[in-house]
């Protein structure tokens, strides 16, 4: 939540030109999240506990896990993969690392998402591809991304 937070309201570039004297509140956009849609991929521990997180905030919260059937008690809308994708303003992913999992995310799922939208990685660096991840934030097909986690 707090990659979220960041995020939507640029507190690192606002906080770097406030510390470089060079604040300019009309240049940095702020998002409000309420009534946001938060894409979680991955419905175990972590998840729940942004989940809930979430919900204190009104954010719209819609999952996708290849096992909806045991997550009934998490309050979310489950959904296919690339309707998350498509339709979340912040999409979070709390999946481990497989075989199945690396480049999870990749140009073609980067590719779906709004350029508005957020990515969040705090589950594992090469879940997602990194060299396409830095591709689409160049340029400017993704609004950011909060990454707490690498390849290397």
């Amino acid at each position: 939540m707090t990659l979220i937070l960041s995020l939507s309201k640029n507190l690192i570039k606002l906080d770097k030109s406030v510390r470089e004297e060079q604040f300019d509140k009309y240049k940095y956009f702020t998002i409000d999240i309420k009534d946001k849609t938060l894409g979680v991929i991955g419905a175990g521990a972590i998840s729940t506990e942004i989940i809930k997180r979430a919900n204190s905030f009104d954010m719209k919260i819609i999952c996708y896990t290849q096992h909806p059937e045991k997550h009934k008690n998490l309050k979310v809308e489950f959904v296919p993969l690339t309707d998350l994708l498509k339709n979340s303003d912040f999409v979070s992913i709390n999946i481990p690392l497989t075989k199945d999992t690396e480049n999870f995310i990749d140009i073609k799922e980067l590719s779906l998402m709004k350029e508005s939208s957020f990515l969040i990685n705090a589950s594992r660096g090469k879940v997602v591809n990194e060299k396409a991840l830095i591709n689409v934030l160049k340029n400017n097909e993704l609004a950011g991304a909060g990454i707490d986690v690498f390849e290397e």
